[in-house]
């Protein structure tokens, strides 16, 4: 009966051992994606056609905004007035990535449905420019968000 028990034990605590790095194994390749997710935004963030999409998209928002808010047409105003206009709200909506916090695993979890559907509008600018690398390299990086969990 001791013998029994003592094996009993033995069983349950190398399943816990095991247990415990498959955990372990689990959380580093988790490290491994975060890291990887976060040198391709690093990428992003350095590439200038990507910069000049963000702020394409950030003109489309405000745009949009100022449309539905306010009820104005940026299209019927001066270029001198809409560009101010664009000026005074680009500060409200600047999406760049300056001064912005060390990703977590937390924060990527939180955020990642809303950086996927601002990639994804972000493509649709960079294939309407006909710009199907960045097509390409925007799509695997939301494969990479996708894949995250």
């Amino acid at each position: 009966m001791n013998k029994s028990f003592s094996k009993i034990r033995h069983i349950q605590e190398s399943n816990q051992r095991l247990e415990k790095r498959l955990l372990k194994e689990d959380d580093e390749l988790k490290d491994e994606k975060l890291q990887h997710i976060i040198d391709v935004d690093t990428e992003l963030d350095n590439d200038p056609a990507y910069k000049e999409y963000e702020k394409i998209y950030s003109i489309n928002k405000i745009k949009k905004m100022v449309s539905d808010q306010m009820g104005i047409n940026i299209s019927d105003m001066s270029d001198e007035e809409s560009q101010g206009l664009i000026d005074m709200f680009t500060s409200f909506m600047d999406i760049s990535k300056e001064g912005k916090e060390k990703m977590t695993r937390e924060k990527l979890l939180e955020r990642k449905d809303s950086v996927i559907n601002l990639v994804i509008e972000i493509i649709e600018i960079a294939v309407e420019n006909d710009d199907f690398e960045m097509v390409t390299k925007l799509r695997n990086y939301i494969e990479l968000l996708e894949d995250y969990n």
